[in-house]
Protein backbone atom coordinates (compact mmCIF):
# COMPACT_ATOMS: atom_id res chain seq x y z
CA UNK A 1 0.00 0.00 0.00
CA UNK A 2 3.23 2.05 -0.30
CA UNK A 3 2.09 3.67 -3.22
CA UNK A 4 -1.19 4.93 -2.11
CA UNK A 5 0.72 7.21 0.94
CA UNK A 6 0.52 4.59 3.61
CA UNK A 7 3.17 4.64 5.91
CA UNK A 8 1.60 3.19 9.14
CA UNK A 9 3.39 -0.24 10.53
CA UNK A 10 0.58 -2.47 10.14
CA UNK A 11 -1.14 -2.60 13.10
CA UNK A 12 -1.97 1.03 12.96
CA UNK A 13 -2.85 0.41 9.09
CA UNK A 14 -5.37 -2.82 10.16
CA UNK A 15 -8.27 0.18 11.59
CA UNK A 16 -7.22 3.61 10.17
CA UNK A 17 -9.17 4.76 6.94
CA UNK A 18 -7.21 5.72 4.01
CA UNK A 19 -10.60 6.41 1.56
CA UNK A 20 -11.97 4.66 -1.36
CA UNK A 21 -8.65 2.96 -3.21
CA UNK A 22 -7.17 1.54 -0.50
CA UNK A 23 -10.01 0.33 1.56
CA UNK A 24 -11.16 -0.71 -1.92
CA UNK A 25 -7.65 -2.84 -2.02
CA UNK A 26 -7.89 -4.14 1.62
CA UNK A 27 -11.58 -5.42 0.54
CA UNK A 28 -10.05 -7.39 -2.15
CA UNK A 29 -7.00 -8.78 0.25
CA UNK A 30 -9.47 -9.70 2.67
CA UNK A 31 -12.08 -11.43 0.42
CA UNK A 32 -9.06 -13.39 -1.99
CA UNK A 33 -7.19 -15.07 1.56
CA UNK A 34 -11.33 -15.49 2.93
CA UNK A 35 -11.76 -17.59 0.17
CA UNK A 36 -8.44 -19.51 -0.28
CA UNK A 37 -8.27 -23.47 0.66
CA UNK A 38 -5.02 -22.22 2.58
CA UNK A 39 -2.91 -19.36 4.09
CA UNK A 40 0.33 -19.81 5.38
CA UNK A 41 2.13 -17.06 7.34
CA UNK A 42 5.81 -16.47 8.93
CA UNK A 43 4.50 -16.00 12.31
CA UNK A 44 2.09 -16.44 15.08
CA UNK A 45 1.41 -12.40 14.77
CA UNK A 46 0.72 -12.77 11.02
CA UNK A 47 -1.84 -15.55 11.99
CA UNK A 48 -3.58 -13.29 13.99
CA UNK A 49 -3.64 -10.45 11.87
CA UNK A 50 -4.69 -12.72 9.16
CA UNK A 51 -7.33 -13.94 11.65
CA UNK A 52 -8.67 -10.58 11.98
CA UNK A 53 -9.54 -10.06 8.08
CA UNK A 54 -11.70 -12.89 9.11
CA UNK A 55 -10.17 -15.99 7.77
CA UNK A 56 -10.96 -19.39 10.05
CA UNK A 57 -8.19 -20.18 12.01
CA UNK A 58 -8.04 -23.88 10.83
CA UNK A 59 -6.88 -22.56 7.44
CA UNK A 60 -3.93 -20.71 8.35
CA UNK A 61 -1.09 -22.38 9.33
CA UNK A 62 2.15 -20.58 10.23
CA UNK A 63 5.37 -22.06 9.04
CA UNK A 64 8.77 -19.69 10.29
CA UNK A 65 10.84 -18.41 8.51
CA UNK A 66 14.29 -20.35 8.16
CA UNK A 67 18.03 -19.28 7.55
CA UNK A 68 21.17 -20.37 6.95
CA UNK A 69 23.68 -18.60 8.89
CA UNK A 70 25.88 -16.85 6.64
CA UNK A 71 29.81 -17.17 6.57
CA UNK A 72 30.30 -13.55 7.54
CA UNK A 73 29.38 -15.14 11.32
CA UNK A 74 32.49 -16.80 11.10
CA UNK A 75 34.92 -13.88 10.97
CA UNK A 76 36.44 -12.62 14.75
CA UNK A 77 33.72 -9.75 14.26
CA UNK A 78 30.63 -11.41 14.66
CA UNK A 79 31.59 -14.29 17.05
CA UNK A 80 29.50 -13.16 20.16
CA UNK A 81 26.76 -10.59 21.16
CA UNK A 82 25.73 -10.30 17.60
CA UNK A 83 22.10 -9.43 16.74
CA UNK A 84 21.05 -10.91 13.43
CA UNK A 85 18.18 -9.00 11.87
CA UNK A 86 17.02 -10.31 8.12
CA UNK A 87 14.36 -8.81 6.17
CA UNK A 88 13.59 -6.55 3.11
CA UNK A 89 15.20 -2.85 3.90
CA UNK A 90 11.89 -0.83 3.58
CA UNK A 91 11.48 2.39 5.71
CA UNK A 92 8.62 0.47 7.72
CA UNK A 93 10.55 -2.03 8.42
CA UNK A 94 12.70 -0.56 11.93
CA UNK A 95 16.34 -1.25 11.05
CA UNK A 96 17.11 2.05 11.28
CA UNK A 97 16.16 2.00 15.26
CA UNK A 98 18.41 -0.97 15.65
CA UNK A 99 21.01 1.00 14.45
CA UNK A 100 20.39 3.95 16.78
CA UNK A 101 20.13 1.09 19.22
CA UNK A 102 23.61 -0.41 18.97
CA UNK A 103 25.36 2.85 19.30
CA UNK A 104 23.98 2.35 23.39
CA UNK A 105 24.80 -1.45 24.17
CA UNK A 106 27.64 -3.61 23.43
CA UNK A 107 26.76 -5.38 20.87
CA UNK A 108 26.89 -6.00 16.97
CA UNK A 109 24.10 -6.24 14.28
CA UNK A 110 24.31 -8.51 11.35
CA UNK A 111 21.68 -6.36 8.78
CA UNK A 112 20.48 -9.81 6.41
CA UNK A 113 18.61 -8.67 3.54
CA UNK A 114 18.31 -6.21 0.76
CA UNK A 115 16.00 -3.25 -0.19
CA UNK A 116 15.52 0.23 -1.28
CA UNK A 117 16.68 1.92 2.45
CA UNK A 118 20.09 0.37 1.90
CA UNK A 119 21.62 3.36 1.09
CA UNK A 120 19.86 5.71 3.52
CA UNK A 121 20.96 2.70 6.35
CA UNK A 122 24.53 2.85 5.30
CA UNK A 123 24.35 6.57 5.60
CA UNK A 124 22.71 6.44 9.44
CA UNK A 125 25.68 3.88 10.39
CA UNK A 126 28.05 6.25 8.90
CA UNK A 127 26.73 8.97 10.72
CA UNK A 128 26.19 7.35 14.20
CA UNK A 129 29.79 6.05 14.22
CA UNK A 130 28.97 2.44 14.71
CA UNK A 131 30.93 1.00 11.11
CA UNK A 132 32.72 -0.91 13.61
CA UNK A 133 29.52 -2.59 14.74
CA UNK A 134 27.50 -2.91 11.66
CA UNK A 135 27.50 -5.40 8.80
CA UNK A 136 25.13 -5.78 6.02
CA UNK A 137 25.18 -9.00 4.27
CA UNK A 138 23.02 -8.59 1.29
CA UNK A 139 20.35 -10.79 0.29
CA UNK A 140 20.45 -14.62 0.86
CA UNK A 141 18.51 -15.60 -1.84
CA UNK A 142 21.46 -14.59 -4.35
CA UNK A 143 23.94 -16.46 -2.07
CA UNK A 144 24.49 -20.28 -1.85
CA UNK A 145 24.47 -21.28 1.77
Amino acid sequence: MKGFGVKERIDDFQNKKYGFRVDFLRKIQSFVVRNASFVVTPSDYFKKVVWGWGVKENKIQRIYNGVSIPDILESEKFTKDTIISSGRLVPWKGFDILIKAIFKINANLLIVGDGEDKKRLEDLVLQNEVSDKVAFSGSLKEKNF
